[in-house]
């Protein structure tokens, strides 16, 4: 039978002395080791998340950019950084904002509750109005790590990665003859280049993963994509439940419950004269770990002289 993730503490606990391995601890006089069991278990989970085969992680996901929006706007201010509206839809953050009275387009950094903040302060002198909200941007689920090219129309051309926001406004570079990059010139606003960044917004406790297009859309429109995503994370009440291991059966044994132990053992419960080696060791594999989270999978060009 699988293990599940009590079976996983009750194994930890072994190494312990037999006070120690009651489940849950009543003694308040001994250091309770489930919060230690519950670290090693989340930070090998999301080690796995980075570097497991890709069945362990990978999902296939859609984002839907909506079509374009009016929005009745107030509260502008010229040179201010807000924006007021009491009906923001759940899509708009990151997505361009149009404001009565401003000859450029804004964007919508973030939202809490009806106060919008904006990228660039409000040039124009109208209090209020009509605001044009147009979808080029999607928030992706806090699960998302990477998202993995190709990047398509749902069942239709592929998009063309490019390399954050300065790749979006030149139109990117693409691959010629002999492997060469060139510069694509059909200028900004080009609808087949997308990419991917990692952002913080207001009221959020992690970064999440922003999909961006070349341009809003003019209609509505579904992308499709893999995603490395996130296998979770395990509580307390996970462990009481019984519940089972985001990680197939077959491996469970093999390389998730070794990692788990080697962080556990690390554990100030331990009291391990091997401690600061373990403990340094993990740190080099967390800057391993750091430089493969890249919002989008590939680097998708190197510099070139000239380019």
């Amino acid at each position: 039978m699988a293990m599940n993730a009590r079976d996983v503490v009750e194994h930890l606990f072994r190494y312990l002395r037999r006070e120690q391995r009651e489940l849950p601890m009543m003694n308040p006089d001994l250091d309770d080791p489930l919060p230690e069991a519950l670290v090693a278990m989340n930070a090998t989970l999301q080690s796995l998340a980075v570097r497991a085969p890709k069945f362990a992680a990978q999902r296939p996901m859609g984002a839907l950019f909506h079509a374009p929006l009016n929005v009745a706007v107030t509260g502008l201010v010229r040179e201010g950084m807000e924006v007021l509206c009491e009906g923001w839809p759940e899509w708009a953050v990151g997505c361009e904002l149009m404001i009565p009275g401003d000859e450029r387009p804004n964007r919508l950094l973030e939202i809490e509750g009806t106060v919008g903040r904006l990228v660039f302060p409000y040039l124009g002198d109208a209090a209020g109005g009509n605001a044009r909200l147009a979808a080029d941007c999607v928030t992706l689920g806090a699960e998302v790590i990477t998202v993995l090219p190709p990047v398509r129309l749902r069942g239709g051309r592929v998009l063309r990665p490019v390399n954050g926001r300065r790749g979006l406004m030149a139109g990117g570079v693409e691959r010629g003859d002999y492997g060469r990059m060139r510069r694509v010139r059909e200028g900004p606003g080009d609808e087949m280049v997308y990419s991917a960044d990692s952002v913080m917004s207001a009221g959020a406790g992690l970064p999440r993963v922003q999909l961006r297009l070349g341009r809003a859309v003019e209609a509505e429109l579904m992308v499709e994509f893999d995603a490395r995503c996130s296998l979770g994370w395990l509580t307390a009440d996970d462990v009481y439940g019984c519940a089972p291991l985001p990680v197939p059966a077959e491996h469970v044994e093999s390389i998730f419950l070794p990692l788990v132990m080697q962080r556990f053992l690390s554990a100030s419960v331990m009291r391990n004269a091997e401690v600061p080696g373990l403990v340094a060791a993990q740190a080099q594999e967390a800057e391993v770990l750091l430089r493969g989270m890249r919002p989008q999978a590939e680097k998708m060009f190197r510099f070139y002289p000239g380019l």
